[in-house]
């Protein structure tokens, strides 16, 4: 088996994960709820992930593809080096654009469910996480947002951590960040372990009281959309 078909694998249950949860949601709430779309963002994102692994296994992984594109059939250095770079960007940018997606929400959550402190909706991330964890009962999974925020902001410095030297634990791993060195421990079988608890935590979190107990939380965008 080809590592991208593991990968692949992978994000399937991923998927798989989240749809069991979604399915949940959908039987309890409309569309445009905010607990729905929270999930919907999720697997979008992930159904992306998926779709560019499967691309990614029919082509640059056949030796027909390069012969076809390129007229050798295997990448020569400069390739090597390229497609070095592409699995570092793609695995840093799904990341991205999965937190983006979960940060968005929690920020509408503020404002729907705590409006007398929706200022807190225009704050850090950090800021946004703290306070709903701590509302929700659920600051186990602050140590994990904190890994993946640091994570994803090492996006703006070529996946160079430029800080004070940190240690982060999740799950009885440290994660340690050093001061002006890359991260090397974001491979794929951590990557794809990050995404499992952060299914985790989104499922706890919209299944917590308050957010649980409400009979419809408005998502506005999707009343924007319907709109249109």
């Amino acid at each position: 088996m080809k590592p991208e078909e593991y990968y692949i694998r992978n994000i399937e249950n991923l998927l798989s994960k989240c749809k069991k949860s979604y399915d949940i949601v959908k039987a309890k709430y409309p569309n445009d709820d905010l607990r729905s779309s929270m999930l919907a963002a999720a697997g979008n994102t992930l159904r992306s992930y998926h779709i560019f692994m499967c691309m990614t296994l029919d082509t640059v992984t056949e030796k027909k593809w390069w012969t076809i594109k390129f007229g050798s059939d295997k990448p020569d250095s400069n390739d090597l080096s390229a497609l070095k770079n592409m699995d570092a960007m793609t695995k840093h940018a799904f990341l991205v654009f999965f937190l983006s997606r979960v940060e968005w929400s929690m920020r509408k959550f503020i404002i729907e469910v705590f409006p007398d402190k929706s200022d807190k909706a225009s704050g850090s991330f950090k800021g946004v996480y703290d306070f709903l964890f701590e509302k929700l009962g659920i600051e186990k999974y602050t140590s994990l947002y904190d890994l993946c925020r640091t994570i994803r902001n090492t996006v703006h410095n070529n996946g160079h951590y430029i800080n004070k030297s940190k240690a982060i634990e999740w799950n009885g791993r440290q994660f340690e960040f050093k001061h002006m060195e890359p991260i090397d421990f974001f491979d794929y079988p951590t990557a794809m372990g990050l995404y499992g608890d952060l299914l985790d935590s989104i499922d706890l979190f919209i299944n917590s009281s308050p957010i649980s107990d409400l009979e419809y939380i408005l998502d506005t965008d999707q009343t924007k959309k319907s709109a249109r």
